[in-house]
């Protein structure tokens, strides 16, 4: 799931422009371009893959330097690098971040994550207490520090501190009248709630790292604790597929349905699901068209369903974009802890292959019209 970027990073003021497209668009062919490579069965081949991961590399670099005085262009480009695997690039970008920017918590994040890829544990725990001073309460940022903590070996007094810090504010909160019916419910259900949303990241995090086991006993771990958290499904259905547990993928998918009949990327990862089981191509190919009604970005993923399934050529992006009002922006991806776009990145990362260009319907409709207007005079 490229992601993308990640947990965390709020939408800022960078607008959703042709820059940020190019971004998502090397992201993608990096990670089609690593796949190619690591399955080459020539090397020339292996050549070929390595050349165009070099490329887009390249690309993204550019990028970067295009908006090299903007903090959160830089901390949306260190999370490009982490989601294609490249953490030296992305703690160079988000160093500069945080040069920029040193209040920004977003930024402390991203430099966090590069260097906790990095095995620098003490700079994790650095960035991680101080986004969780900016940010108090910062799931993200506890998650971070507690998995720092496993691997040093050392408590991290830090989380000590930040629980403490939200137990009094949730005693704060109910200190003027002793909680009593529902008002202790709710206050059980928003603990409950914030519980999740760290055990969500979490397992996102382990699923980053490829240690889908790890990530589905903390997604698992999510839905008791949260059973109404559709997302919390969502995530145990990602960390099934990377197991190749199809059946229990599809139950996930369904039960996050159940639960957010508007969740595109539940539709993505029921499709994906059902690949793997052997489903009907017409149960397959009706979850693929969903998730692009629901999301146009995914409408990729139909087309080349479609190719699979010899069934033609799937409408363009534009013939979805006017359908639903539940599409973001990517990484909507970037709006938060156990948003829909880290789970969608990492479905999409299971199937995706290089894009192809989409020429909607209706303009491919008003050139064949103009090309007969011009033969009949």
């Amino acid at each position: 799931m490229s992601f993308m970027f990640a947990a965390g990073l709020s939408c800022g003021t960078v607008p959703i422009d042709g820059w940020r497209g190019d971004l998502w668009n090397m992201v993608d062919t990096i990670q089609a371009a690593k796949k190619e490579a690591r399955i080459a069965p020539t090397p020339e081949l292996k050549a070929v893959a390595d050349r165009k991961v070099s490329e887009g590399l390249g690309r993204m670099e550019q990028l970067g330097d295009a908006r090299k005085d903007d903090a959160q262009a830089q901390t949306r480009v260190a999370r490009a690098f982490l989601d294609v695997g490249e953490p030296r690039r992305a703690l160079a970008r988000a160093d500069r971040a945080v040069s920029l920017a040193p209040g920004d918590a977003a930024a402390r994040l991203a430099r966090a994550q590069a260097s906790y890829r990095l095995g620098r544990y003490k700079a994790v725990a650095e960035d991680a207490r101080a986004a969780l001073r900016l940010e108090p309460g910062s799931a993200e940022a506890l998650s971070l520090l507690k998995l720092t903590e496993r691997r040093s070996g050392r408590s991290a007094p830090a989380m000590g501190e930040a629980r403490a810090k939200l137990s009094v504010t949730q005693k704060e909160a109910g200190s003027a009248r002793p909680p009593a019916g529902a008002q202790a419910a709710d206050l059980r259900a928003a603990a409950d709630r914030r519980k999740a949303a760290g055990l969500l990241l979490e397992a996102e995090q382990r699923a980053r790292l490829g240690d889908f086991a790890a990530s589905l006993r903390s997604a698992a771990r999510a839905a008791e604790v949260d059973p109404g958290n559709a997302r919390a499904y969502l995530q145990r259905a990602v960390a099934r597929l990377g197991l190749k547990d199809h059946a229990g993928a599809s139950r996930d998918a369904d039960k996050a349905l159940e639960l957010d009949p508007g969740l595109a990327s539940a539709y993505l990862g029921r499709a994906r699901a059902g690949e793997g089981m052997g489903r009907s191509a017409e149960s397959v190919l009706a979850d693929y068209r969903r998730a692009a009604e629901l999301d146009p970005r995914y409408s990729v993923h139909y087309e080349e369903a479609l190719e699979r399934y010899g069934g033609g050529k799937a409408p363009g992006a534009g013939e979805f974009a006017g359908q639903s009002g539940t599409s973001g922006s990517r990484r909507g991806l970037e709006a938060g802890a156990g948003g829909s776009g880290q789970m969608a990145g990492r479905i999409a990362g299971l199937v995706r292959r290089p894009r192809r260009l989409l020429i909607p319907a209706a303009l491919l409709a008003v050139c064949l019209a103009a090309a007969c207007r011009r033969l009949l005079k």
